[in-house]
């Protein structure tokens, strides 16, 4: 709950919530980046060449304005899947929170659900005033990930499995045995369980494909026959000489009996081949068994993010 001070600090008619462009894009994207740079800086002129290169859509950069000054911002990124992330400059004080939250639910209530079903934020696990704004705003948290790498040094696995099972790699003729296989490992998760049911399956396919640069044979359906074993999709990432680890999952019917070990094995003997020398991935914290899993496989933590969603009806 927000305190009375803070309340009343909410019907602020001096405060404006607005998307920008202009000479207040380029203030609103210096408060974003730490709200210590001027709109001329050659920080802030490095970030938005870099998101040119990266082709990522700036157009949706919201401000909360007093007059032509913006005093915080917000910058929704649009992504595959319709799903977009939220990017949020820091909330120093307490009392800043209704600023936070009349922004984050203007640019919620923006929002076409026919192309963005899905805003999610990952949070430093101390952006605890940050994290209470998106949760009064209508968020909810997601989950704890624990990103987690390992250096791939000459692994040369060959996937052992059962005779009867079959593996598959993507194309459009495979997709709704990769549908079926991803539904199938939803089932009994403790992988991000909020998560079901917010988006279409065709919709979780096309945001796991843009993760990094997409080779069909990095994504992997196992099958006796049509029904579904598990799944594994990897992502190349040549700027960062890695490999991904996108999702992971497994029937229920199939878990328990060492084959998730082989195929994170199997992936990394795939790396060579993509000039990768380590192996990247994020694991929800409260997934006790896939983090003992990638533990035993000396995958160790590089990180610690608070995911939070907000989906929309």
């Amino acid at each position: 709950m927000v305190d009375g001070d803070i309340r009343d600090q909410d019907n602020d008619e001096s405060l404006d919530c607005r998307r920008v462009e202009g000479v207040a894009h380029r203030q609103a994207v210096a408060l974003l980046l730490g709200g210590d740079h001027q709109a001329h800086d050659a920080a802030v002129e490095h970030f938005l060449q870099f998101a040119q290169q990266q082709r990522m859509n700036l157009d949706h950069c919201w401000a909360a304005m007093r007059g032509d000054q913006p005093h915080m911002t917000a910058l929704l990124v649009p992504s595959a899947g319709r799903t977009a992330v939220l990017f949020l400059s820091c909330v120093r004080r307490r009392r800043d929170m209704p600023m936070a939250v009349r922004l984050i639910r203007a640019v919620c209530a923006s929002l076409d659900p026919q192309r963005i079903r899905l805003v999610q934020v990952l949070l430093d696990l101390g952006q605890k005033l940050e994290a209470d704004a998106l949760e009064e705003a209508g968020f909810h948290s997601l989950a704890e990930l624990v990103y987690m790498e390992r250096p791939i040094r000459g692994e040369n696995r060959v996937l052992q499995r059962d005779s009867k099972i079959e593996v598959s790699h993507w194309s459009e003729d495979n997709r709704a045995l990769f549908a079926r296989a991803i539904i199938a490992s939803y089932e009994q998760t403790q992988d991000c369980p909020a998560l079901l049911g917010v988006r279409h399956i065709d919709d979780v396919m096309d945001g796991h494909r843009a993760t990094g640069v997409f080779h069909p044979a990095l994504w992997h359906v196992l099958h006796v026959g049509p029904e579904p074993v598990g799944v594994m999709l990897l992502s190349h990432l040549p700027s960062r000489r890695a490999i991904e680890l996108v999702y992971l999952g497994l029937s229920v019917p199939w878990r328990g009996q060492g084959l998730g070990r082989r195929l994170v094995q199997h992936a990394m003997s795939l790396a060579g081949a993509y000039q990768a020398d380590r192996m990247l991935l994020a694991v929800d914290r409260a997934n006790a068994p896939a983090l003992a899993l990638y533990r035993g496989l000396q995958f160790v933590s590089s990180d610690h993010k608070l995911a939070m969603i907000f989906a929309l009806p």
